[in-house]
């Protein structure tokens, strides 16, 4: 239930934090999406604090916490961790997931669930990593955050892999579609189709973009209970969400159409 009572960064945070109703919003959400769903991907634009949504997420869930972030946010993550209060938080630069493991391994107890915070999620886009397993093991049985500016890269597989770190394909909890692995085993298909036609140029570039563009459209249809993400666009349009802007001093640039030059 998304009217449910939250902590507010404003609140937990004794004000440091401005609430912003945008930020808010997606915190209920998430937390709805984690309880039904086991994990959510929070992928708002570039500047819009996921970080700050991902903080007030951890605190609400009030769960032990393991942060895994770039070398260089692993700083501004503990400091939002002790900021926000997130309990018993260990903040892991994703350079030595072997250790990763180690740590987490000699720390968890037996039934104890977790939360995994993952920051810049797409980094983990290729299962057939090393470092991709290693997250898989760490994401077994707890609750999964994962934080990313581009969700989507074309390939069908990169956002799978994402999903299988809290979903099982033939035990979903979606009601969006009755056999995940079977359905992106076909997207992935037709996916792999098209790019084969395109290097034997046996399609054009117009008919390539929009046969992406289709299967792009069929798998957000079925990840969309799991994915929270605003675009620019989002946060003009709704009244509440530019006043938040407003008072961030935030301005999105506007985007000319191409100026066509020729030499």
């Amino acid at each position: 239930d998304t009217t449910e009572q939250i902590l507010t960064p404003y609140e937990i945070t004794d004000g440091e934090f401005l609430n912003l109703k945008y930020q808010e919003d997606a915190v209920r959400l998430a937390l709805n999406t984690i309880n039904k769903h086991n994990g959510v991907i929070v992928a708002d634009v570039v500047g819009l604090g996921k970080s700050i949504i991902g903080a007030t997420i951890a605190r609400n869930l009030d769960l032990r916490t393991l942060i895994i972030a770039p070398p260089h946010l692993v700083k501004q993550w503990e400091d939002y961790s002790v900021e926000f209060g997130v309990r018993g938080t260990m903040v892991r630069s994703r350079g030595n997931m072997e250790r990763i493991l180690g740590d987490y391994r000699s720390m968890h107890r037996t039934g104890e669930k977790w939360l995994v915070v993952v920051d810049e999620a797409h980094g983990f886009r290729n299962e057939f990593t090393k470092d991709y397993a290693i997250l898989h093991e760490l994401c077994q049985g707890n609750k999964v955050l994962l934080l990313t500016a581009t969700p989507f890269n074309n390939r069908p597989e990169d956002i799978y892999s994402m999903i299988k770190l809290f979903q099982i394909p033939s035990r979903t909890t979606l009601q969006t579609v009755s056999n995940l692995g079977a359905e992106f085993a076909h997207w992935i298909k037709v996916y792999k189709d098209i790019r084969r036609k395109q290097s034997n140029n046996e399609i054009s570039s117009a008919e390539v973009e929009l046969a992406i563009e289709s299967i792009g459209k069929h798998i957000r249809g079925i990840i969309e209970p799991l994915v929270i993400r605003r675009s620019r666009l989002d946060l003009t349009a709704i009244p509440a969400y530019k006043e938040d802007l407003k008072k961030q001093g935030i301005e999105f640039p506007k985007v000319c159409p191409p100026d066509e030059k020729e030499y």
